[in-house]
């Protein structure tokens, strides 16, 4: 839903970028779609709306609690 593009191929574009395919990309969308955010190389997919919480538990998964404290 974005201006000339959409998400999914912004994603398939970015997992083509020489080391970028190990970068977590974590999806936030209203779109019932995981098996293709996963699919794509997406780490995970929240559903909007999406709470504080659900944000702080994905990036804890995918980054760790240190490393986020440390951003």
């Amino acid at each position: 839903m974005l201006p000339h593009s959409d998400g999914w191929e912004l994603l398939g574009r970015f997992r083509e970028l020489p080391g970028m395919r190990d970068v977590p990309v974590i999806i936030c969308t209203i779109l019932p779609q995981q098996d293709l955010a996963l699919a794509l190389g997406a780490a995970a997919l929240l559903r909007k709306p999406v709470s504080r919480e659900q944000l702080l538990m994905a990036l804890d998964q995918q980054i760790g609690p240190t490393a986020r404290r440390s951003c």
